[in-house]
């Protein structure tokens, strides 16, 4: 999907890696740094090893379009990429 005129992109703050959903997180993630996977961070959220009280707070950006589409990803070349 491309961004034009008509659509209108959000950056959103989720409480939880959930919020964002497992597909959309690994493909802005990437596969290559298994720490920033969606499985590795949502066992983190899950077993509350990162709360507040252990002085985390888990708070994930994503850019969303007008139906709560996240629209970046990871690009091999560019870093971040909005489609």
């Amino acid at each position: 999907m491309n961004v034009t005129a008509d659509k209108q992109i959000a950056v959103r703050v989720h409480d939880g890696v959930g919020q964002v959903g497992s597909e959309a997180w690994d493909a802005c993630a990437g596969g290559s740094d298994p720490f920033v996977s969606y499985a590795f961070l949502s066992a983190l959220e899950d077993t509350d090893c990162v709360t507040a009280k252990q002085g985390w707070l888990p708070q994930h950006l994503a850019i969303e379009d007008d139906d709560g589409r996240v629209v970046a990803r990871r690009h091999a070349q560019a870093g971040v990429a909005v489609d």
